[in-house]
């Protein structure tokens, strides 16, 4: 028996090794089907996917993971008693040194796709972070809103894999009501969030009385403050049930807008119980200077924070002490609706003034929650994602400092004389510009006190716009909540410059028009000497040259230009003014030397309206745009308004009158992101239309009763009937490789990144009879409209966009996505000097770039020969690799073709 027991016990002990490697070969195998449901279900969390979690048990296990990693918290809200000013706080730890993606996932179903959820994306920097998020007056991204009282879960989950984020908490925060006494109301929607500790009232409530419209711009902003974001317009007058006593009453008057709208009214007064509390009266110039471009006479500093600077809005802000004697009544008068906004309304006892102390605390702590500033960069421009360079023949490209504080502290050569240090020989062409950029280190500089003297050559004088780099805060990507500084606002004067010793980059545009005689030209700047003696008597010295060569550049043989709007603050009050603008505006981007253009245009659903695009596109010919231009939002205006049919025989009979005026039928935009569902669809209807319309006899055209499923009624148009008829030419902005399936839709087509840009793929394309155009690189400005434009191969590039504010021009945070504008707003109409982004300066350098590439290539020497090679293998033909060439590599590149050109 013992001797049969050692048996057992020894086989077993040799079995043991077995059995471990059978529990390992088991457990990789767990893992490796675990890791593969994980690679299965990824895209399901991470922002954008239209993925669902399905099944559950692939999600379950995916949550469980994250959750053990840190990456995923949930929350239960089922049997929680939810309100409108319910909020949920998500807190974690950003352990990387970038901002990282955190999504806030709201359910109001069981395992719901992307497009059945509200999907929430913030951005958080290094470090401890905490988010607040109301779960009233969600939507899903079809529109969908998400009833408060079917919200299930919520669920918090880092963007990508990746272990920089650990989330510690998801959590229902409870209400915290105001001080005792104190009342507060927040106006809006009966579905819209409202402030803790505040009430609910909407356009229904018998205390209101006017011409009432309840608005709630939350939808349309990232991240919305619940007290002031929603409101409602047109009150007359409200009647609050105050018991008798002496109050103090806030209200809360600044209805912040949305999209292009920021609601401008000139006139308003406030009576309350008769006494008047509250006068506004303004003409349009005032309101334009003291509204709409407020933020932009004050800099911000690092010492600012996004309450200060967009939150807290004081002038915006009315608060009164009443008698009340059974209840008071509050009268608001003058331009309607605007007049009549109230967002929110805070009273209590004059004795007790700590609960507008205490909201403006809440509110302060949410703004700087919800929008923070990345630390500031150290020096202008470098760390802000604009050029630092000087974008002529400059072997090193870095900015100049200005001055030099180790030369300008030493001792004159004799008292009273200047210290001259020359800033720069720069080459040229005729018919061309340079751009010169010098930085001032940090300090208090008078920029009132500094002068330009133009390059001038024997009596001739070129002409030299000077500008400030003038700091102001943007999103870090168009649709962040976080905020980053940069100096790339481009100003002839900054009347509000910041205190603070921050460093200013100045910028140099020296205009060298054609006839221009060779030679040298010199010029000179006058400034203080030293940011530590302002207003110093003593004035030196910065001298810089030009050398115009004997050389002519060819034009571009390509278009490159922006999309552009008119100015809205002067269409609100002045149509005129706004048209006179847009004319200065195409004068001044052709003298940067853009070329294309996607114009503002009218749509032409009338006989007037018709008239008035004539003008208009007659305008961009006379400008000396490339023709045709990209009209961008006509036909998609006329589709909705008159369906497919009605828009495209209205389009027909505008191309007719355009061509019997002589001028070039446009290219009508038909599509933005076509890869949505339903597109295709649609683009195939528009397409068959067009072609249709466009053949000899318009009656013979479909009609919209036609079967427009069935094979038999008409065919599928070919490139052959394209050919045919090419009188209305259509165009879609493609963002996807998918896309291309798209491409018989069209005439010509806008490519952006997300498309997966290579010479090659622009080459099937074009074999397709389609026109290849790029849109918005933004990535490098300057390289896709110059060296890249060239080696790709595409036929023109427009870069998004010129004029396109969101409400407030100068507030980065009161809209879906960021303001975009390389022409700034200003309170006259063609100003000498306009305000502008260093982008747009980056793309007329781009196509300054293309323009010497073809000088180059017009040469027979060896050497232009064996640079143009040269070029041609250091430029990647695919866009992900030479997106990273840097404004250095350009101007090298520029230097090199320039240096040849002086040789010759």
């Amino acid at each position: 028996m013992k001797q049969h027991w050692r048996s057992w016990r020894r086989s077993r002990a040799a079995a043991r090794p077995l059995v471990v490697a059978a529990l390992t070969l088991l457990a990789l195998v767990l893992i490796l089907v675990l890791t593969l449901v994980l690679a299965l279900t990824a895209t399901a969390f991470v922002s954008g996917s239209h993925a669902a979690l399905q099944p559950t048990l692939i999600s379950s296990a995916r949550a469980t993971i994250e959750a053990m990693r840190g990456g995923l918290r949930t929350l239960d809200l089922r049997h929680q008693p939810l309100d409108l000013s319910s909020q949920i706080r998500v807190r974690g730890h950003n352990r990387s040194s970038s901002e990282q993606i955190v999504v806030i996932r709201i359910d109001d179903q069981l395992n719901p796709s992307y497009a059945e959820r509200a999907n929430i994306e913030r951005r958080v920097g290094p470090g401890q972070f905490e988010l607040h998020l109301n779960l009233a007056g969600l939507h899903t991204p079809s529109g969908r809103p998400l009833p408060l009282r079917n919200i299930m879960h919520a669920m918090a989950f880092r963007a990508h894999d990746t272990d920089a984020v650990a989330l510690t908490e998801v959590t229902l925060v409870a209400t915290e009501p105001l001080p005792e006494g104190a009342l507060g109301w927040d106006l809006g929607p009966s579905n819209s969030a409202v402030w803790p500790g505040f009430m609910p009232l909407d356009e229904h409530s018998q205390w209101l009385s006017g011409q009432l419209q309840a608005v709630d711009r939350g939808r349309r902003k990232q991240a919305a403050d619940a007290l002031t974001i929603d409101g409602i317009r047109g009150i007359r007058a409200i009647q609050l049930p105050l018991s008798s006593g002496h109050w103090r009453i806030t209200l809360w008057l600044r209805d912040s807008g949305e999209w292009e709208y920021l609601p401008h009214p000139l006139t308003r007064t406030v009576h309350a119980n008769g006494q008047l509390v509250h006068r506004r009266s303004l003409t349009a110039s005032e309101w334009i200077a003291r509204d709409y471009l407020a933020l932009s006479h004050k800099e911000p500093s690092p010492t600012d924070n996004s309450w200060t600077l967009y939150g807290q809005r004081l002038r915006q802000r009315v608060s009164f002490e009443v008698k009340v004697v059974d209840g008071v009544r509050i009268e608001l008068n003058g331009q309607q609706p605007e007049a009549g906004f109230v967002a929110a309304i805070l009273a209590e006892p004059s004795h007790a003034k700590s609960a507008l102390a205490k909201v403006e605390q809440q509110r302060a702590q949410w703004w700087q929650r919800s929008w923070s500033i990345e630390p500031w960069p150290i020096s202008p421009s470098v760390s802000s994602g604009y050029s630092n360079d000087q974008i002529n023949n400059q072997s090193n490209t870095q900015a100049n400092t200005l001055p030099n504080t180790d030369l300008v502290n030493q001792p004159s050569s004799k008292p009273g004389s200047q210290a001259e240090h020359a800033l720069g020989h720069h080459l040229a062409a005729a018919n061309s510009r340079v751009r010169i950029r010098w930085s001032l280190p940090p300090g208090v500089w008078p920029l009132q006190d500094f002068h330009l003297r133009e390059p001038v050559r024997e009596h001739l004088r070129l002409s030299t716009d000077m500008r400030w780099g003038q700091w102001r805060l943007q999103r870090s990507t168009l649709s962040s909540t976080r905020l980053i500084a940069n100096d790339g606002y481009l100003r002839a004067r900054i009347e509000g410059a910041s205190s603070a010793a921050l460093p200013r980059t100045l910028e140099l545009l020296v205009d060298v028009p054609a006839q221009t005689p060779a030679g040298l030209y010199r010029g000179e700047l006058l400034g203080p000497g030293n940011a530590a003696e302002p207003h110093s008597q003593t004035l030196r010295s910065w001298p810089f040259t030009i050398e115009v060569l004997p050389i002519a550049l060819p034009p571009a043989d390509r278009p490159a230009g922006v999309y552009l709007e008119r100015p809205v603050h002067f269409d609100w009050f002045d149509p005129m003014a706004a048209a006179k603008a847009t004319e200065c505006d195409m004068a001044y981007l052709r003298k940067l030397g853009l070329t294309a253009l996607a114009p503002p245009l009218t749509t032409p659903n009338d006989a007037a309206a018709t008239q008035a695009i004539a003008q208009q596109l007659a305008s961009t010919q006379h400008a000396g745009f490339h023709q045709p231009v990209l009209a961008y939002t006509p036909l998609k205006r006329l589709i909705a308004g008159s369906g497919v049919d009605g828009a495209v025989r209205q389009l027909q009979q505008v191309q007719q009158q355009l061509l019997a005026l002589g001028q070039t039928p446009p290219l009508w935009v038909s599509a933005d992101e076509p890869s949505n569902p339903g597109s295709k669809t649609q683009l195939q209807r528009i397409y068959r239309y067009a072609r249709a319309f466009s053949s000899e006899s318009i009656s013979e055209a479909p009609s919209e009763t036609s079967s427009e499923s069935s094979s038999e009624a008409k065919p599928a148009p070919t490139k052959t009937h394209k050919a045919a008829s090419p009188a209305i030419r259509l165009a879609g902005h493609l963002n996807h490789p998918e896309d291309d399936a798209l491409l018989e839709f069209f005439d010509a087509v806008l490519l952006n990144a997300g498309y997966e840009l290579t010479r090659k793929r622009l080459a099937q394309v074009k074999q397709q009879g389609v026109e290849a155009w790029f849109y918005n690189l933004h990535e490098q400005t300057r390289l896709a409209s110059g060296f890249y434009l060239w080696r790709s191969g595409a036929a023109g590039y427009l870069h998004w966009h010129a004029r396109m504010p969101t409400a407030d021009p100068f507030d980065p945070t009161d809209g879906r996505e960021d303001d975009v504008q390389l022409l700034y707003p200003s309170a006259t109409v063609c100003p000498h000097t306009p305000d502008i982004d260093a982008q747009l300066l980056d793309l007329s350098d781009g196509i300054q770039d293309l323009r010497w590439l073809l000088w180059l290539q017009q040469q027979s020497s060896a050497d232009a020969t064996a640079l143009v090679k040269q070029l041609r293998q250091q430029i990647p033909t695919s866009w992900k690799d030479a997106k990273h060439i840097t404004n250095r590599t350009l101007s090298h590149w520029r230097s090199q073709i320039m240096q040849l050109a002086k040789q010759q």
